[in-house]
């Protein structure tokens, strides 16, 4: 069975589920830049898009940013998704910002062709001069762009709506990418471009992906985030993908969600978790780990993606 869980684009995946989000002024269909090289640039119903008119390997949307200041607890959020020519293929989605100072960034989603959400937080920005902007630096642009391989240029139609600017919600400091155990009997495991990926290699119950939480502290107002899927190569029937966390003397806890082959977003609020134990967790008491898991049917064992 292989599955595929996807953290998005964040450091961390517990946030306050009490705390909504408010937005920064910032106006795209003002600030969206509709002259660009070979390229198509429209916008329609509040979608921005792009089409390159020659092959390349990118596909871009420039929004100036003029005016805009850096804060650290910014988040930009927005929907995407973009159209794949027939035998071509796309690497990722860039987002880069350009700063005064600090010279520009670098992030990526992944290539999705329907639509999806994607969320960045400002603070944790990839610089290519590895010095980060400064609170209140001014921000120049913003970039969005399709990449497709060097060795294979092409042309594509990439397209955003919803782009804002919100103060992202209080998070714990967790880095999914550190804590991912990254080996398992029977299994193949990887981290690609923001996805974590289990395969298990014989026909199994159930296979489990895991992330060390290292005596992160339990808070019932934190709420885990997480987008995810999974797929059956072969064998029986899959029942649920299935959520345990575990403490020490609390013992295991057992939450499900539906099983899909599309990406689908899924949450498990802390202090609606259900223990096999009659065990309660207080907080501040210390997590050790969170599983994963796909469950095939009790009669049946099979592979998954």
């Amino acid at each position: 069975m292989q599955r595929f869980i996807r953290m998005g684009m964040l450091a961390a995946f517990f946030a306050a589920a009490s705390v909504a989000a408010s937005e920064y002024a910032f106006a795209p269909e003002k600030a969206m830049v509709q002259k660009s090289k070979n390229h198509r640039v429209t916008v329609k119903d509040g979608v921005f898009s792009a089409a390159n008119t020659v092959p390349g390997i990118y596909t871009n949307l420039h929004f100036n940013l003029a005016g805009m200041t850096f804060q650290p607890d910014m988040q930009l959020c927005f929907d995407y998704r973009v159209e794949i020519p027939q035998g071509g293929k796309l690497r990722y989605i860039g987002i880069a910002f350009d700063f005064k100072n600090a010279g520009s960034t670098f992030n990526m989603v992944p290539v999705s062709a329907e639509w999806k959400t994607a969320c960045l937080n400002l603070s944790s920005l990839k610089y290519h001069k590895k010095v980060p902007a400064q609170k209140g630096e001014a921000m120049k642009q913003l970039h969005i762009y399709s990449r497709m391989p060097n060795e294979a240029p092409g042309t594509t139609l990439l397209q955003v709506r919803n782009l804002r600017f919100v103060k992202a919600s209080p998070e714990t400091e967790f880095s999914a990418a550190k804590a991912f155990v990254r080996s398992g009997k029977n299994q193949k495991i990887k981290l690609d471009n923001g996805v974590f990926s289990v395969e298990n290699t014989v026909p199994q119950l159930s296979v489990p992906m895991t992330f060390r939480l290292n005596g992160m502290s339990y808070d019932p107002a934190y709420r885990m985030c997480f987008e995810y899927r999974s797929k059956v190569l072969s064998g029986g029937k899959e029942r649920y993908i299935g959520i345990n966390f575990a403490h020490r003397t609390a013992g295991t806890t057992f939450s499900s969600l539906p099983a899909s082959e599309k990406w689908a977003e899924g949450s498990v609020a802390l202090n609606s978790l259900k223990f096999h134990k009659a065990g309660r967790l207080k907080k501040g008491e210390p997590l050790e780990r969170v599983t994963f898991y796909s469950r095939f049917d009790d009669k049946t064992h099979g592979t998954a993606r």
